[in-house]
């Protein structure tokens, strides 16, 4: 039998996310960061969540990389960092096709000093026409060098 739509225990979100001024936190990156992993969810009256993080005022050419994974099965999501909107067709070919994900990503310059938000929001594709308007996601994001 189906059972209904549950995050799960393995979120690592903490709400409330739901707007840039209550965006959620993601301290302590540095000019070349290790990779940073979100686990998020989008339940039914939870459309988008809201992520903020600095770039250090030290860094040189910095380069902000962003994945996002989530399951076919539910609402299509989106994300953009900084008002750029991330896509499958960004991720290269390794990311692996056919497997019942969706990965969008986006590879953006970003400044020394920077305040940068990113939002993780349902995009109303795929939504069953409201009766499967949820989803889980990964949230990947790292540092680097041009």
């Amino acid at each position: 039998g189906a059972k209904p739509f549950s995050c799960g225990d393995k979120i690592t979100e903490v709400e409330p996310n739901n707007g840039a001024t209550a965006a959620q936190a993601i301290p302590n990156l540095e000019c070349v960061s290790p990779l940073i992993q979100i686990k998020g969810c989008t339940p039914a009256g939870d459309a988008e969540d809201w992520y903020a993080f600095d770039v250090p005022a030290t860094c040189g050419a910095t380069v902000a990389n962003l994945r996002l994974s989530f399951p076919l099965a539910f609402e299509q999501l989106s994300v953009e960092l900084g008002g750029a909107a991330a896509s499958p067709a960004d991720c290269g070919t390794s990311v692996p096709l056919d497997d019942g994900t969706e990965t969008l990503c986006l590879k953006t310059p970003v400044s020394a000093g920077q305040h940068v938000t990113l939002r993780v929001a349902r995009s109303g594709v795929g939504d069953c026409d409201g009766q499967c308007a949820y989803n889980r996601y990964s949230l990947s994001l790292q540092l680097g060098t041009p």
